[in-house]
C-alpha cells in the first residue's frame, strides 16, 4: 500500500485543495488504476483519514466536533478470543469478560490440523506477528474438520458462560 500511495495517490494529491474531501475521493476512486481493489481502497482510505484530520486541525477543533458533535458516550466493541485448544479458548474468554468486553469472537486450534486459520504458531502471540512463517499456509485449512470441530467449541462456551 505504500508504494501505491507513493507513487500513484501522493503525487495527484499535489496543488490540490486539501478541504475539497469529496472532491479527491471521488478522483482517486474513479481514476483509480486497479479500481476498488483492496490496496487501492486502503490507500484512498488513509489520504481520506489524512485530510479530515487536516481539516479539523484547521478548524482548531476534533474532528468529531467538525462532524456534528457526540451523538453517543460509548460504543460497544467486540474482540477475538483464541486458545489453541477448547481451555485456552474459555480462559481467554473469562480473560476478555473480565475486561468488559460483551461480544467475544471465539476461536481455537482444531485437534488433527498442525495449524488453524487466525491462530498463531507461537505461544504468547494474539495478532499476526510482522514476519512471515508464524501463521498457517492457506493450504492446511480443511473446512469439514473446522465445521465439525466449531459446534464443540460454541457449546463450551455456552455452556461456561450461560448464554
Amino acid at each position: 500500500m505504500a508504494s501505491y500511495l507513493q507513487d500513484h495517490l501522493c503525487p495527484q494529491l499535489i496543488g490540490r485543495d486539501a478541504h475539497r474531501i469529496e472532491d479527491i475521493w471521488q478522483f482517486f476512486y474513479k481514476g483509480a488504476y486497479w479500481r476498488r481493489g483492496p490496496v487501492t481502497m486502503s490507500a484512498i482510505s488513509a489520504v481520506d483519514m489524512a485530510l479530515w484530520d487536516i481539516k479539523a486541525k484547521a478548524a482548531n477543533m476534533p474532528l468529531y466536533q467538525l462532524l456534528g458533535g457526540a451523538s453517543r458516550e460509548g460504543v460497544m466493541v467486540y474482540c477475538h478470543t483464541t486458545g489453541h485448544s477448547i481451555d485456552e479458548a474459555l480462559d481467554d474468554y473469562a480473560r476478555h469478560q473480565e475486561l468488559g468486553f460483551k461480544a467475544i469472537r471465539v476461536q481455537c486450534g482444531i485437534p488433527g490440523m498442525k495449524t488453524t486459520y487466525g491462530m498463531s504458531k507461537g505461544k504468547g502471540l494474539a495478532y499476526e506477528p510482522a514476519t512471515k512463517g508464524q501463521w498457517p499456509e492457506e493450504q492446511l485449512w480443511s473446512t469439514e474438520k473446522y465445521l465439525d470441530f466449531m459446534p464443540k467449541l460454541f457449546d463450551a462456551v455456552r455452556n461456561k458462560f450461560w448464554f
